[in-house]
């Protein structure tokens, strides 16, 4: 059967095919409303923008809402719920039956009060017949509700246009509102003038008065098509709602009507008369209430609404034609009606094509509930949708990779439906295929969505299909394996492409597996089929896809992966269930489950240290399997090494990860072995003295490699000779270190299972990294190994410090807790003189440690080649050498720097005291030099150096050093996004530790970043340049002004950041006025000779930095106090300006009135736009007014203002701030 396209466009419509005026039916009174509709526009739309937008209801006051309302009764009724919603409905239809006019005039009233309207706009019955108001009255009509809607508290309006209400009180009432019309409805007919009194009774003689609901479905319909969207929602909803109660009682005669057929054939004579004649009334009445369902109801208002503007309107209309589906299959499970819902799928709004799958998804979602009910399922036949299912199964695939995420679920469930239907068993577009069954898979899906697509994709696999009645289950295991390598089959075919390698293939994403597994009921003890699981792994069947053929080689080493990695995500999400919240963390067990023994988690275990000694053997030449396998152990619970029955099992997984760590060169598969072996050697089991032993082993090995490999001599020529460094041996070195590295990042290996003298090892490893970088100019040949040993020398240093201090800081906590506990303070003191000696020295041991990692990163930091050529050879083997080391050292140091934080002076242990890194002086000097040479548009440079650096600044923030601050502050402006978006976080937590600190160190980045662009000022043309030098003159100009420009934004957004309309920190407001005050200082202040004295030929040029402190005047503009002092300021230094002899009018002055003038413009008072401050100074000094004096030094400043301390900005600059305050706040004191 061919679907009619006649109305297709709407499939593809826009916000502009919604046309509210023309939306009114056409064979119904809301034609009338088109003229209210245009006189209500204007107030309808300021509605809109007042208080509108479909959340009007921002809270509901029963109380406040029975008050207002004491006119209208029926709506007092439904709030206070004073009497059941049945009884109401009752009463309403009783006063129809005795006054028609007035009782629908009382519900149109309860409608307009329901959307906000007032008492004012309610209709008299007396005065308003509603069958004979006319046009011009209905829009009076409209148009005097719209106005009171736009003047109603939030707690009047009730329904809404809106996705759902605002308040429980508001839902609770849309609720009632609902129940309401289908209520009055099914009265009505049974209660109705013209229903017989057996109506009630529910007798098959019953007369029911469908004319008089009929009456109200079009008395509502009149407003339907009303230009105010809420009234729109209000009705159409009262009309949906008599619809579906109508609906409900066609069911209800349905069953009736097949009771009387039956009675008919079986009865004889005048009985069979009798009977025939119920079956002939009960036909003409379910025919009349069907005829008044599709007519006004579907054929006006459903046709006219579907279409509407608003999407919640449109998403009620599809809803209700889905639950008329399913209540009356007969006459809307029919393409007919089927085709909105396919038409809808390509709306605008995501919630309506979410109401349009869902409405598709109904039938077979009801037929699957009835059947599981063991109930009839209503005539739903299926097989209607399949002609619109399958003409609309390409868009439904789309809506699985919808912009918009929630249409993706239902788009999924939707399809599964039909996939089990067998709609799709003809349908052979791989492509589709494909697209769906990716989404089982997919990152980007919901939880839900890739549950209901591995179901989608379980389907089709032949490993799960039902098992026929007649067929014997051999071996139960065996099928749960086939299940599980058919679902590692698809997924390796799923993520292996023709580009795709073994070693890049998204192994991960069978995790998604995993978890959708143990979501799905049925098919959730795959995951935990532990025996089933190995198995699938040991047999090691050929991979193939979901159409039952084989894949080729590639995808079958993959399969394999897989089938590992799915195994660690089933232990994984099994122990993080079944386990102590605590043991995937490494944390502490939690006290309700110490004594208890989880049988799962042990079960799990035991299969595992059962199995794992064989699969290390399978795979022992695959590093992706072994970085897999590697990983299991620390899964284990600790309470299985200790049965005596799994000790041979325990010692060899032991060796096994013990020798494959020894001789592994994958980083991974090191990190895995590393977490595994501390696990294996921590607790208290009886094996814990097995795996330290083993630990202990792995460390006097790697010792041994290192020591022996440090001692070979660094050669320049190209034949080495035996004892000399070659390529192979600092291969082997590196690897040793890093492999140090990784096992002293998991475990304090030094202190536990280090024989020897650890500053000794760490003076050997120290010493031979800084040859390295001595010789590495002439080393050529072994950079490229050479940079893994320095890099990871300076990793096993630091690692050792951590250590050591983590050491110093637990006991430190230790004793407190103990002198805390100590009743005897002189046994504390006695007991601190006897371990003085001790503790001085570890102090020394740990400086020594620290300060032999900060020398080895400042000889990396201020690596230097030997001329030009090699430092602009960025691909040379020495460039590459010193980038790795210089961002290694950069790493190292902020790391130092953060454990060893300056904070620790005020430590009250001695040992803190004497690690705190204070003299840092130098090591910042090649720090800042190094991360300006960086280019700064690469993710490297923000992931790296900078978020570095700042996260070492926010550590050490109340000893910060402003110059360093303003050096990560520069990067705000610029061609990385990310990089400012990092400052924009650093300046988020800086100013809530201390905001002042934060406008030195702004002050700090300005003049850094202006001095800098001073330094590239273009040299000057020759007396009679060539073409070439004028235009080379002309571009570095534009370029040194671009420059420029790029400091007055650097300023813009440093302000910016600092708050939106305020100061976000209200202690930096009196710190504003000191922080404009030293950029006026600097910027009239004169660059100093080589004698120390004024540099004429440099007067005046700081100008410009006017520039820079202008965007931080928005910050005192509201200030009268600081403005004041801010315009003093500048008259002071302006005529101080003047007054010098360097000062020439016609040089000077210009560069003053164009940086000056703009600067001061921003704040001045109109009186001084005016009238200019006469600045001439005679040789008599300045004029003795009050006004014209010099102001005195900043209040929020430890600056001198009169002379020149240097291009450092002074620590601490506006620190007086705390205490004394601006001088404006002062004088208002006064």
């Amino acid at each position: 059967m061919d679907i009619d396209d006649s109305d297709a466009s709407v499939g593809s419509m826009d916000s502009a095919d919604y046309d509210d005026e023309n939306a009114a039916p056409a064979n119904s009174k809301a034609s009338k409303n088109s003229k209210a509709t245009k006189k209500a526009a204007p107030q309808a739309k300021k509605r809109k923008q007042n208080n509108m937008n479909t959340t009007l209801v921002a809270s509901v006051n029963t109380k406040n809402l029975v008050r207002n309302d004491e006119k209208n009764v029926l709506l007092t009724q439904l709030l206070t719920k004073s009497s059941s919603v049945e009884n109401i409905a009752e009463g309403l239809v009783s006063r129809h039956n005795a006054d028609a006019n007035a009782a629908q005039c009382e519900l149109i009233n309860a409608l307009f009060r329901s959307v906000g309207g007032s008492a004012s706009c309610e209709l008299d019955p007396k005065k308003h017949a509603l069958q004979d108001v006319d046009d011009d009255e209905w829009a009076t009509l409209i148009t005097n509700v719209v106005a009171d809607m736009q003047n109603a508290q939030p707690n009047q309006v009730l329904i809404t246009a809106s996705k759902k209400p605002a308040t429980k009180a508001a839902a609770s009432f849309l609720a009632t509102y609902k129940n309401f019309w289908f209520q009055v409805a099914d009265a009505a007919l049974t209660s109705g003038s013209n229903a017989t009194a057996a109506a009630g009774d529910a007798a098959m003689s019953a007369r029911l008065d469908v004319a008089l609901v009929k009456e109200l479905i079009l008395r509502v319909t009149e407003l339907v098509g009303v230009g105010q969207p809420d009234i729109r929602y209000a009705s159409t909803l009262a009309a949906f709602e008599m619809s579906r109660a109508i609906l409900a009682k066609i069911t209800s005669l349905g069953e009736k009507l097949s009771i009387a057929e039956r009675q008919m054939k079986s009865a004889k004579g005048a009985r069979a008369g009798s009977m025939k004649s119920q079956v002939e009334s009960l036909k003409e009445v379910i025919t009349d209430m069907e005829e008044l369902v599709t007519g006004p109801v579907y054929a006006v208002i459903f046709m006219h609404r579907y279409r509407d503007s608003n999407e919640h309107l449109r998403v009620m209309c599809l809803q209700n034609l889905a639950t008329s589906m399913v209540l009356r299959p007969s006459l809307f499970l029919a393409d007919k009606y089927l085709k909105y819902f396919g038409w809808m799928l390509s709306d605008l709004s995501p919630t309506v094509r979410v109401a349009a799958l869902a409405g598709l998804t109904l039938p077979f979602e009801t037929v699957e509930q009835r059947s599981l009910n063991n109930s009839d399922n209503g005539s739903i036949d299926l097989q209607q949708m399949q002609n619109v299912c399958m003409k609309f199964l390409p868009r439904v695939a789309d809506c699985c990779i919808d912009v918009n995420a929630s249409v993706h679920a239902p788009a999924m469930k939707l399809l599964l439906c039909l996939l089990k239907e067998g709609f799709l068993d003809e349908f052979e577009d791989e492509q589709v295929w494909d697209q769906i069954n990716f989404c089982a898979i997919s990152p980007t899906a919901s939880v839900e969505m890739r549950k209901n697509a591995l179901e989608f994709v379980i389907e089709q696999l032949e490993a799960f299909d039902d098992l026929e009645d007649d067929e014997a289950v051999v071996d139960e295991e065996r099928t749960v394996v086939a299940k599980i390598d058919a679902i590692a089959s698809w997924v390796a075919h799923a993520i292996t492409g023709e580009r795709t390698t073994v070693a890049n293939a998204k192994v991960s994403f069978a995790d998604y597996v995993v978890q959708s597994l143990r979501s799905i009921d049925e098919h959730s003890s795959i995951t935990t089929n532990w025996s089933a699981q190995l198995r699938a792994i040991n047999e090691d069947s050929v991979a193939t896809t979901t159409s039952n053929t084989t894949a080729d080689k590639k995808t079958d080493a993959v399969k394999q992966l897989v089938l590992m990695r799915m195994l660690m995500a089933s232990v994984k999400e099994e122990v993080g269930s079944v386990g102590d919240a605590d043991f995937l963390t490494g944390g502490k067990k939690s006290k309700a489950k110490k004594n208890k023994t989880n049988t799962s988690h042990e079960k799990l275990s035991i299969e595992l240290l059962k199995a794992l000694p064989a699969l290390f053997v399978k795979f022992s030449g695959d590093s992706k399997m072994l970085q897999q396998l590697a990983s299991l152990p620390r899964y284990l619970i600790h309470s299985v090494f200790s049965l005596p029955q799994r000790k041979a099992d325990f010692t060899k997984v032991l060796k096994e990860i013990g020798e494959l760590y020894v001789k592994s060169t994958e980083e991974a598969v090191l990190t895995q072995c590393a977490m595994s072996l501390a696990h294996m050697a921590g607790g208290s089991h009886a094996r814990a003295a097995d795996a330290s032993k083993q630990m202990m082993s792995i460390v006097e090995t790697l010792k041994g490699k290192v020591s022996d490999l440090a001692a070979f001599k660094l050669s320049n020529g190209k034949k080495k000779k035996k004892g000399e460094v070659d390529a192979d041996s600092e291969f082997a070195l590196g690897l040793a270190l890093t492999q140090f590295r990784i096992l002293a990042k998991r475990v304090d290996i030094f202190d536990k299972f280090f024989d020897g003298d650890v500053e000794e090892f760490v003076t050997t490893i120290k010493e031979c990294a800084e040859k390295r970088i001595e010789k590495c100019k002439d080393s050529n040949q072994t950079l490229e190994e050479s940079k893994v040993v320095v890099k990871e020398a300076m990793n096993v240093n630091l690692a050792i410090l951590a250590w050591k201090v983590t050491t110093l800081h637990a006991g430190e906590d230790d004793k407190m807790a103990e002198e805390a506990n100590e009743d005897l303070m002189g046994d504390v003191a006695g007991a601190d003189d006897e371990n003085d000696a001790d503790a001085g020295d570890q102090a020394s041991a740990i400086v020594s440690i620290r300060d032999h990692l900060v020398e080895l990163c400042t000889d990396a930091l201020e690596l230097k080649a030997d001329g030009e050529a090699w430092e602009e050879d960025t691909t040379s083997e020495f460039a590459i050498f010193k980038a790795a080391v210089q961002k290694a050292a950069c790493e190292s140091v902020s790391d130092v720097r953060s454990i060893c934080a300056k904070g620790l002076k005020n430590a009250a242990n001695s040992t803190l005291r004497a690690v705190a890194f204070t003299d840092d002086s130098k090591l910042l000097t090649c720090l800042t030099k190094y991360v300006k040479s960086l280019d700064k548009s690469s993710k490297a440079f923000t992931n790296g150096p900078l978020l570095a650096i700042a996260r070492d600044l926010v550590a050490n923030w109340d000893v910060v050093n402003r110059r360093e601050a303003g050096v990560v502050l520069s990067n705000i402006n610029g061609s990385n996004p990310a990089a400012s978006k990092l400052v924009s976080a650093f300046i988020k937590i800086a100013k809530n530790k201390d905001g002042v600190k934060l406008l030195e160190a702004h002050m700090a980045s300005l003049r850094s970043t202006y001095e800098d662009w001073q330094n590239t000022q273009p040299e000057d043309l020759p007396e009679k340049p060539t073409e070439e030098e004028v235009e080379r003159y002309t571009e570095e100009e534009h370029e040194h002004e671009d420059k420029y420009n790029a400091i007055r934004t650097q300023a813009s957004k440093l302000s910016s950041s600092l708050g939106v309309t305020k100061l976000s920190n209200p202690k930096m407001s009196p710190a504003m006025v000191g922080f404009v005050r030293e950029g006026l200082r600097y910027a009239f202040s004169c660059p100093k000779n080589d004698a120390g004295e004024d540099d004429q030929e440099q007067f005046g040029d700081r100008l410009s930095f006017l520039g820079a402190v202008k965007p931080y005047l928005s910050w005192i503009k509201k200030e009268v106090g600081g403005k004041r002092e801010i315009e003093g300021e500048y008259e002071s230094r302006e005529r101080e300006f003047r007054s010098s002899l360097f000062f020439q009018e016609d040089v000077h002055g210009e560069i003053l009135k164009a940086f000056g003038d703009d600067f001061i413009n921003t704040i001045v008072t109109k009186k001084r736009k005016e009238a200019p401050v006469d600045t001439h100074e005679d040789v008599f000094g300045p004029a003795d007014t009050e006004s014209e004096k010099p102001s005195s030094k900043a209040s929020s400043s430890m600056l001198s203002i009169a002379e020149e301390k240097g291009d450092e900005v002074v620590d601490g600059m506006f620190d007086g701030v705390k205490e004394k305050g601006s001088e404006s706040k002062r004088r208002k004191k006064q």
